[in-house]
């Protein structure tokens, strides 16, 4: 079975760390905008169980996610499970037909660059700022560690967050009540 392992920081320089990657020389694969739709199952709470389900619209397209529970402490290592739906507006009323609760939307503009084996992402997430996220697709969740923070310092980063997007979003509105 293989893994989406990924580490995530915030990013106070965004130009400078661009720069960095930039001077790599990373194949650029695209640029996204995204809109993010989160549920919560309505007989367990998947905060508690730490899961996620997800409707992502992709600039014209749609997937669904489901990312089981983080296996590691140093990275986001998780099942996710991901297909492609026709539409994210009927799937949407379908799981609200189910009972699954919406819980958060999250809208972010993505830059998706490669590096070897290494995806690097460079989010703009609304009412939360600049991200970059490292990812590898393995089943060795202490290698691709040790090759995703080597990569970062590679970029200057210092500072890691295990906190998904809407985990960030839903402390933050919890903040303004």
């Amino acid at each position: 079975m293989s893994l989406e392992i990924e580490i995530k920081s915030k990013i106070h320089d965004l130009s400078e760390v661009t720069k960095r990657l930039l001077s790599l020389n990373p194949a650029f694969i695209s640029e996204e905008n995204h809109l993010d739709i989160y549920f919560n199952h309505p007989l367990k709470d998947f905060a508690k169980t730490d899961e996620a389900l997800r409707i992502r619209s992709i600039n014209d397209s749609a997937v669904i996610t489901y990312k089981g529970p983080k296996l590691s402490t140093r990275s986001k290592a998780r099942k996710e499970i991901e297909t492609h739906i026709s539409s994210a507006l009927e799937c949407t009323e379908i799981f609200k037909s189910l009972g699954f609760i919406e819980v958060a939307k999250i809208e972010k503009s993505r830059k998706i660059y490669q590096y070897e084996n290494i995806t690097i992402c460079l989010d703009s997430v609304k009412g939360l700022g600049s991200y970059l996220e490292l990812e590898k697709i393995s089943d060795d969740i202490s290698k691709s560690e040790t090759e995703l923070y080597a990569f970062g310092k590679q970029l200057g980063l210092t500072e890691y967050i295990q906190t998904s997007y809407l985990e960030l979003i839903l402390s933050k509105n919890e903040k303004k009540r």
